[in-house]
């Protein structure tokens, strides 16, 4: 603490210093005033000690870590909020606390709430889940909770003790890809890009383009995504980076299928086929294709 506020608090016991001690002859002092203790050139180091009753002492030096830089803000967008408690009462007893609190802090950012509800509180057996794009909107929605109503963009649910829901993850075929698909998490989400980044260095040897200029193409430039060679290998890459991303969050899937290219998706999180053999089999599928 002392290190990260650049201060040196003041000692709380000390008023007159012992006058058996030569103070004047001793590069030391006590802290009879908190003390500035700001960075420098050279790293600040302080040492702290413990010495025990039973005649156990230890001495630890501590020096000053890196400066680290302010964390970029969040990116715009809808959030998912999950609340829960041990009853229906308590649920909705919690869901107008929270409107309560976002009502008296109008400067409350929905990036920040969304991360200290998920991260910050107990997971409970009672549970609800809202969809928000802003604080107002959450804000209104956690009313309609309170007031026994399940908004629009909010889903309720329990869960029993020891019990664990199976997941199923279905994969698509071609036809639902279009230009920019993938954009939004591929800028907000760490696991999405180095999944899809991972996709592109297996596929873009054996592409005509690379595949985030396929993928990502500017506003208003031709794309060729849809083009068989293209559609297949890019979706297969979308949907093995849309995998990674939730099973980071926890959401593991039981089962998985596929339609089509997305069989080639499914096999590689069934662990049938490796991230890299999925990724090099869907683009040789997608060239054959393509030149018939």
């Amino acid at each position: 603490m002392s290190l990260r506020h650049e201060t040196i608090p003041r000692h709380l016991n000390f008023s007159r210093p012992n006058p058996a001690i030569p103070w004047a002859e001793l590069p030391v002092a006590v802290a009879a005033a908190a003390t500035r203790w700001p960075r420098g050139s050279r790293p600040r180091r302080a040492g702290v000690s413990s010495f025990g009753f039973s005649g156990t002492n230890a001495h630890v030096i501590l020096e000053e870590a890196p400066p680290v830089d302010a964390p970029a803000p969040a990116p715009a967008g809808p959030r998912v909020i999950p609340l829960s408690a041990r009853n229906e009462a308590a649920l909705r007893a919690l869901a107008l606390r929270h409107a309560e609190y976002l009502s008296a802090r109008p400067d409350a950012t929905l990036a920040d709430v969304a991360r200290t509800i998920a991260t910050g509180r107990s997971h409970l057996a009672r549970r609800a889940a809202l969809i928000a794009e802003s604080t107002a909107e959450l804000e209104r929605d956690l009313r309609e909770l309170a007031a026994g109503r399940t908004p629009p963009a909010a889903a309720e649910g329990a869960l029993r003790p020891g019990e664990r829901a199976k997941v199923a993850f279905l994969f698509t075929g071609q036809g639902a890809q279009y230009a920019g698909m993938g954009r939004g998490l591929y800028e907000a989400e760490p696991v999405f890009r180095r999944a899809l980044d991972r996709a592109a260095a297996v596929l873009d040897p054996l592409l005509p383009r690379r595949l985030l200029d396929v993928m990502f193409a500017a506003d208003g430039q031709p794309t060729p995504l849809s083009e068989t060679g293209f559609t297949q290998p890019a979706l297969v890459a979308l949907e093995l980076a849309l995998a990674e991303l939730w099973q980071s969050w926890g959401v593991t899937p039981s089962i998985v299928l596929g339609h089509s290219v997305g069989e080639y998706a499914a096999a590689a999180v069934a662990g049938v086929l490796s991230f890299e053999d999925a990724l090099a089999l869907i683009a040789e599928r997608g060239r054959l294709m393509q030149a018939l």
